[in-house]
């Protein structure tokens, strides 16, 4: 069985890179392609909360990094913002949003979508 989070805007699943389904552990998901020694400020962590068909529930951690296709490697930040927020490779819009910095609705429907509904493909 395979969970599938499924709203509007957003589908997400757990493969592996023979896209094979994959239980994930935080053992599973390591810094992959992180240059050694070096902070990247690469990266967005999401956790995810699973609602398997059978009834059972199991959070998951995700991890998206930029990642450069010929070395291999975490693509690393390479900026001089002074927002330690704005440091990063990959931004969220909540981070670029002044009425989200703000904590102030915005209307953005992507950031939280509503009534996600998870099916068995």
């Amino acid at each position: 069985m395979q969970p599938l989070f499924n709203s509007n805007d957003f589908v997400c699943r757990t493969i592996n890179n023979n896209r094979q389904n994959m239980n994930q552990s935080h053992k599973d998901c390591p810094r992959k392609g992180e240059i050694e020694g070096q902070k990247t400020n690469n990266g967005i962590h999401y956790r995810l909360q699973l609602l398997y068909a059978n009834g059972v529930r199991q959070e998951q951690d995700l991890y998206v990094r930029l990642i450069d296709h010929v070395k291999k490697e975490a693509v690393p930040y390479e900026g001089q913002d002074k927002n330690p927020e704005m440091c990063r490779v990959l931004l969220t819009h909540e981070v670029m949003c002044s009425r989200c910095c703000d904590k102030k609705s915005c209307g953005n429907r992507n950031e939280t979508p509503s009534d996600p509904v998870i099916i068995d493909r």
